[in-house]
């Protein structure tokens, strides 16, 4: 019922998703309340979500330890399994290093 007072681009919540959504780091704006569609008894607070927590990457864990100036990319190994690799000089991170440098 939010998205039918969304304007366009807008991505509208109620008080109870925007409270955990703050708690996890987004940005939203109360809007005030408003009269809902079938509820209209009632006053509700409406939140815009403006933005998603910023998320740091960790360079460092994307570096080759062997090429200072290479960075490692995803490939899969000879098994078919995911791993980060060197272009340089063919490094490969264990895939435990693999997924946390995702």
């Amino acid at each position: 019922r939010l998205t039918n007072l969304a304007e366009p681009d807008q991505i509208l919540i109620d008080s109870d998703i925007a409270q955990t959504l703050q708690s996890e780091g987004f940005a939203v704006k109360n809007i005030g309340g408003r009269v809902i569609k079938g509820f209209e008894g009632d006053t509700h607070y409406v939140f815009e979500l403006n933005q998603a927590p910023v998320v740091r990457k960790d360079v460092s864990a994307s570096s080759c330890p062997h090429c200072p100036d290479s960075i490692l990319y995803l490939d899969t190994n000879a098994q078919g399994h995911f791993v980060m690799k060197c272009r340089a000089c063919g490094y490969e991170a264990a895939e435990a290093q693999a997924v946390g440098a995702l």
